[in-house]
């Protein structure tokens, strides 16, 4: 069990134990807005902590958690567009864009 404070990134995935505060998800989730947490939420690596004390145990760290996923699934990504560099680009050629006011 940890706790973390106001201002703090969260290292681990994990589920709260005590405490509430509003957690910013969107580097990680894409969620605009700051997010309640409280007892028995989830909380997700990679997000910060806004302005309440957390304690929480960890469900999940290092390779297996969100952010390391999500930082491998990014990898992968490039590594595959570096593979095939023309990959997708005879599919895109004929897509015009229509505006109209």
């Amino acid at each position: 069990m940890f706790q973390i404070r106001p201002g703090e990134q969260v290292l681990v995935d994990g589920k709260v134990l005590e405490g509430r505060s509003l957690v910013d998800e969107s580097s990680v989730a894409g969620e605009p807005a700051p997010v309640e947490r409280q007892k028995n939420d989830r909380i997700i690596s990679g997000s910060i902590n806004n302005n309440g004390t957390l304690k929480v145990v960890s469900t999940r760290s290092g390779d297996q958690s969100t952010i390391a996923q999500i930082a491998r699934l990014i990898e992968e990504a490039q590594n595959s567009k570096n593979a095939n560099p023309t990959r997708g680009g005879s599919n895109c050629r004929n897509i015009r864009v229509r505006y109209s006011a």
